[in-house]
C-alpha cells in the first residue's frame, strides 16, 4: 500500500530527524480480527540545506491516482447537485490525468461520459458504474 501525506514542517536542524512516528489501523479478513494495530514505525527525513528535488516516478503515479479519483468524485458530487457542467469539467480533468498515466482506455470512458453530459444527455447506471470503475483503476506496469 501506499500512505501519501502532505507535511508541512518549519526549519528543522540538518541531518537526518524523525519527524513522525506512524501506526496503521488495519482488519484482516482473513483470521476474522478487526481493529489490529501495526507496531510504531519511525519516519524519518533526510534535511539538507539546499533542496534538490527529485521526481520519483513511483510517487508520481501515486497521486495521478489520487487526483484522477478524487477528480471523478467531485464530478460525481455536482452531478448530484445538479451541475453538469461542473461535473463535465472535472470529468474531463479526469481524463487528461487518465491520459497522464497513460491509461487511454479510462480517458475514454472518462471524456464519453463527460460529452454526454456537455450534449444534455443523463448518464445511465452503467455509465456511471464504469465511471466510477476507471476512476479506481491504475494500470499494472511490468516493474
Amino acid at each position: 500500500r501506499v500512505v501519501l501525506a502532505n507535511l508541512y514542517i518549519g526549519q528543522m536542524p540538518e541531518g537526518k530527524q524523525t519527524i513522525a512516528r506512524l501506526q496503521i489501523r488495519y482488519d484482516d479478513p482473513g483470521i476474522d480480527r478487526t481493529g489490529l494495530v501495526s507496531e510504531v514505525i519511525p519516519v524519518e527525513a533526510n534535511f539538507v540545506p539546499n533542496y534538490q528535488p527529485v521526481l520519483n516516478p513511483q510517487v508520481q503515479k501515486s497521486i495521478l491516482a489520487l487526483a484522477k479519483y478524487r477528480q471523478t468524485k467531485l464530478a460525481e458530487t455536482k452531478l448530484q447537485q445538479g451541475d453538469r457542467v461542473g461535473a463535465a469539467t472535472m470529468l474531463q480533468t479526469a481524463a487528461k490525468t487518465a491520459l497522464q498515466m497513460g491509461d487511454k482506455s479510462a480517458a475514454t470512458v472518462l471524456q464519453t461520459s463527460a460529452t454526454r453530459l456537455q450534449e444534455g444527455q443523463e448518464l445511465s447506471e452503467s455509465d456511471r458504474k464504469k465511471t466510477r470503475i476507471v476512476s479506481k483503476t491504475v494500470l499494472q506496469s511490468d516493474t
